[in-house]
């Protein structure tokens, strides 16, 4: 993950943001889109959670997503999106979610596989 300082320009400092987490409050910009980003670290574990800022409360899409993965972390990390086991679903708003695992980084299948 970069260095969150170096995303300051992003940075939202609302009095009332109090995340149960410690994580950081982002606010940018895809196309005509606003997507509020919350970063943080929880022990190996670097993460995002992405959602939009729309009337509708929509989940975000692929070229939104990917935008935050260029913009939080270096180009050569691998980030995952999990999709847990149904009884370990989390379902608390229309957000996505990025990981990367700083401690033991995971790999992509071979290119040949990726068709």
């Amino acid at each position: 993950m970069k260095d969150l300082n170096e995303l300051n320009y992003y940075r939202v400092l609302e009095k009332n943001y109090k995340p149960k987490i410690d994580g950081k409050l982002f606010e940018v910009k895809h196309e005509n889109t606003r997507l509020r980003v919350i970063a943080d670290i929880r022990g190996c574990w670097e993460h995002i959670s992405v959602s939009t800022i729309t009337y509708d409360r929509r989940l975000p899409n692929w070229y939104e997503m990917k935008y935050c993965k260029e913009l939080f972390f270096h180009n050569e990390e691998i980030v995952i999106q999990i999709h847990p086991k149904q009884s370990e679903y989390v379902n608390i708003s229309e957000c996505l979610h990025l990981w990367r695992n700083w401690k033991d980084p995971i790999e992509g299948p071979p290119r040949s596989y990726v068709i």
